[in-house]
């Protein structure tokens, strides 16, 4: 027996819409930022109020950084890979385990604060791809014989004649052999006027006036909108000499301060006959002086940052070695 009502499938749990959020890049900057903030509550509560529980915060914010630098280091363990994500999450928890917790929890909130800023960077720089991408033109009326027939642009070739009615992009750069009308130029200019043309139009400009005829003079691949797509990708993907060399030297350099916190903590214990405890604690401090947090949170998110920041103005990096040289100016 129907009852004539239809039950609705049931939404996705808003759980793991959280879940969801807090695992992404804006999710780990906000944690960072609590796990911060728990440290420096953790740091100065003891100096007001003596009690046993005011190291919580600084375990909590020990944890967060564990939840995010932990995911990190699984990764690469998972690839078999003992690089520097490894090395901050063995230092941070070594140092729990030896009793400065806090020390810990300032080592991952620099390192989760880094690779979620990193991680921001390369999304704003994805987002000005997709501006670009959406520029690029995706019909074209060009002339067959005797009729003028709809397109895809990437076919076109020097010297065909193309038609661009008024609010349509044009399809290739071209030289206008018929009419005059009023280009807006300004995702690829910056001019916030249109101009009057009677010349040469870009790929991907909007034409705002009367219907023109124009004559391709470079194809859709070669046009000047694409040429400034391939810059930006190229400058998304091409990282500084500094970064290059944190890439290339991560994994063994990872592996060498591991192997000499090791050497450390049994030339204290067996050569000069300290404690366990002792050893342990100067074997983890060698570990964490030799983390290079600072290069990590430096060197990525301020040429991303950069190289996002100047695409929104219309200024176009080559690569981060561009963004590198014109620093040291």
């Amino acid at each position: 027996m129907t009852t004539g009502i239809s039950v609705a499938p049931p939404s996705d749990p808003v759980p793991e819409q959280s879940e969801a959020w807090l695992l992404s890049s804006k999710g780990e900057l906000f944690a960072s930022c609590v796990a911060g903030l728990l440290l420096l509550i953790g740091v100065i509560l003891p100096h007001v109020v003596d009690h046993q529980l005011s190291v919580a915060p600084v375990w909590l914010s020990l944890a967060i950084g564990m939840v995010y630098g932990g995911r990190a280091a699984w990764d690469a363990i998972s690839h078999r890979k003992v690089d520097i994500d490894v090395l901050m999450v063995v230092g941070a928890g070594l140092a729990a385990y030896t009793g400065h917790p806090s020390e810990g929890a300032l080592l991952l909130f620099l390192f989760v604060l880094s690779g979620s800023l990193e991680a921001l960077a390369a999304e704003r720089t994805k987002r000005e791809v997709e501006a670009l991408h959406a520029l690029m033109p995706t019909s074209a009326i060009v002339l067959r014989g005797d009729e003028w027939v709809q397109v895809d642009p990437q076919v076109l070739v020097v010297g065909d004649s193309v038609k661009i009615k008024p609010g349509e992009r044009v399809p290739a750069d071209a030289v206008v052999s018929k009419g005059q009308t009023q280009i807006d130029q300004s995702a690829m200019t910056g001019e916030a006027a249109p101009r009057d043309e009677r010349l040469e139009i870009y790929s991907g400009t909007i034409n705002l006036d009367d219907p023109i005829e124009a004559r391709v003079i470079r194809p859709a691949g070669e046009s000047s909108l694409q040429k400034i797509l391939n810059l930006v990708l190229s400058a998304r993907e091409t990282r500084e000499p500094m970064q290059r060399a944190i890439d290339r030297l991560s994994e063994p350099y990872a592996i060498g301060v591991l192997a000499a916190s090791a050497a450390v903590l049994l030339v204290w214990r067996l050569a000069l006959d300290r404690t366990w405890q002792d050893a342990a604690y100067v074997a983890v401090t060698f570990l964490v002086v030799c983390s290079p947090c600072a290069l990590i949170i430096a060197t990525p998110t301020a040429t991303l940052a950069a190289i996002a920041r100047a695409a929104r103005f219309g200024v176009l990096f080559k690569g981060g070695d561009a963004v590198d040289r014109l620093a040291g100016m």
